[in-house]
């Protein structure tokens, strides 16, 4: 894993969960299954198993799902599993919440599409879709290998879902190297309607 990752990781722990997820799950009834794209150090897959969840945690990163595994209390591990898997190999399961807390720009545009239908595929009646787009105002916008999308893609992608809180971020932070950077995010809690079930 490449030092920035583990920096990264780092910088993350003990952080409390992301907005888009705390917002999702107050809207639920009571817990289901969730799948975690992108789990990272997994502050987002520990929450939602303290609120007795069924979690599946998927990374790319093998020491991404060790420090998950390294934190979760032996009381909740059976109700977690784990996958190191690329976004553009994945195979979602059915499922009530796809979390996706700033991972999913990290899926490349050529595979981008056809991962975002599982991500819709997966979600049953009434599921829900939390987590984040990085906006064409971002500093790592002429990333290639990443994805982009200015506000109007971000409605088009959630056609099928009721849009319950959007968020359009833009803000200056500095990395750990020194630099700063500018973000520029939508963070997007949204319903699946039922007349939209495949």
């Amino acid at each position: 894993m490449s030092g920035e990752w583990e920096s990264y990781y780092r910088r993350r722990a003990g952080r409390p969960p992301r907005e888009s997820l705390v917002r999702a799950l107050e809207l639920f009834d009571g817990p289901g299954l969730a799948v975690d794209l992108g789990c990272g150090s997994g502050i987002d897959s520990l929450e939602l198993l303290r609120q007795g969840w069924r979690v599946v945690a998927i990374d790319g990163e093998r020491e991404a799902l060790a420090w998950l595994e390294r934190a979760v209390p032996p009381a909740w591990q059976s109700r977690l599993e784990m996958q190191q898997v690329m976004f553009e190999a994945v195979e979602l399961p059915r499922c009530d919440l796809v979390n996706a807390s700033a991972s999913l720009p990290f899926c490349g545009p050529a595979h981008f599409d056809l991962f975002w239908g599982k991500i819709v595929m997966a979600l049953g009646g009434n599921g829900r879709f939390a987590g984040h787009f990085f906006g064409d105002r971002d500093d790592w916008s002429s990333n290639r290998e990443m994805t982009f999308h200015t506000a109007e893609q971000v409605r088009a992608l959630l056609a099928d879902f009721e849009v319950e809180w959007l968020a359009e971020k833009e803000y200056e932070e500095e990395r750990p190297g020194g630099e700063w950077k500018h973000w520029h995010s939508f963070e997007v809690v949204a319903r699946k309607g039922s007349e939209s079930i495949p």
